[in-house]
């Protein structure tokens, strides 16, 4: 091998070198991903960002909200009632949907839109429920009332704190005796809805299990 080959080679690991160089410290700067505590850097064109919601525990698919932490594996699941009908994605009457359990929403379109979310806070060991609902809700449903924990015997009405256009926002710490062996098993939930303890039936909400 002559020497302007050698030469050549010796040039390309310097520069390869270097460039690994930077971004090792680019990396090294930019530490772990920032998560905003604002529920307003959450949402993006009416979708709600579960990775952000969740402080990157948390995304969704097919069956629901996977959740991840260093202990803990498990997934919540939520479904909805349209006015006393269960339904787990989105609701319809006649062909027209009326309800749906969802991340995108689309607040004034008629139809309601719900989520929620929930996550383990890494500082105090609690797990909190975030919630959302849309303009459409809001008009539809109207006064909306949270039931959580065993036998349901924690209870608050609903909030409607706009965090974006069209899109509301409320949160609770849900209840740790319901939670078991680190949130693997669950009993109970979280029911957000027009129901009260005197009316059940009939009555449109969405259920966190």
């Amino acid at each position: 091998m002559n020497k302007k080959v050698v030469s050549t080679l010796a040039i390309i690991i310097i520069i390869i070198a270097i460039i690994l160089a930077i971004m090792y410290i680019f990396a090294e700067k930019q530490g772990p991903t920032a998560y905003s505590n604002n529920p307003t850097d959450w949402v993006d064109k009416g979708t709600i960002d579960v990775e952000q919601a969740t402080k990157g525990t948390g995304y969704i698919n097919e069956i629901g909200q996977q959740y991840r932490d260093a202990s803990t594996s498990t997934v919540f699941e939520t479904e909805g009632y349209y006015k006393g009908n269960q339904f787990f994605d989105e609701a319809t009457v006649d062909g027209k949907i009326k309800m749906r359990i969802t991340n995108e929403m689309n607040p004034n379109d008629g139809i309601i839109d719900g989520f929620m979310t929930e996550r383990k806070d890494d500082k105090t060991g609690k797990w909190i429920v975030d919630i959302f609902v849309d303009e459409d809700w809001k008009k539809q449903v109207g006064l909306t009332n949270i039931y959580w924990g065993t036998m349901y015997k924690q209870e608050k009405q609903f909030v409607y704190a706009e965090i974006n256009q069209g899109i509301y926002h409320d949160q609770i710490i849900d209840d740790s005796d319901r939670l078991l062996e680190n949130a693997r098993i669950r009993t109970f939930g979280i029911i957000v809805g027009d129901i009260t303890k005197e009316s059940t039936k009939g009555k449109t909400l969405m259920k966190l299990s």
